[in-house]
């Protein structure tokens, strides 16, 4: 918009809706970081890495990392591929208090996902709005 000079043409207070608008989409986009990083977190009880991984463990993982074209993936992909290298979790080894740890992440993921939809919603309807009054 700066290098085209389209701002000057456009009313000052639908620019700075605009600019509300633009502020909210970041507020929540950081939101669904912070709740992406949480649940990643209360996930780390399940990593299946270990001190003692074969040395062919370390190679697979290794090769499987080098093959992926992390910039060219959908995060959904993305967190595909992570899953198949993780490999497989065994949640008999874990601790009562992990496995709480674990339920309570998955908890505060699904209430972090709730809030979230009806924030995206809201900000669905504002940019409906703003788009509406720009006309």
């Amino acid at each position: 918009m700066h290098e085209s000079n389209a701002g000057s043409y456009i009313p000052y207070e639908l620019m700075a809706l605009y600019g509300t608008l633009y502020d909210y989409q970041d507020y929540l986009n950081k939101t669904a970081n912070d709740a992406s990083y949480e649940l990643q977190r209360a996930m780390a009880t399940l990593n299946t890495e270990h001190e003692n991984m074969s040395r062919d463990e370390q190679n697979r993982l290794q090769s499987s990392l080098g093959n992926l074209d992390i910039l060219s993936m959908s995060a959904a992909a993305y967190d595909a591929a992570m899953i198949k290298l993780s490999g497989e979790e065994d949640l008999t080894r874990l601790t009562p208090a992990q496995i709480d740890h674990l339920e309570q992440g998955f908890q505060q993921a699904i209430t972090a996902d709730r809030r979230l939809n009806r924030y995206y919603l809201a900000l669905a309807h504002s940019y409906e709005e703003v788009v509406a009054k720009s006309r």
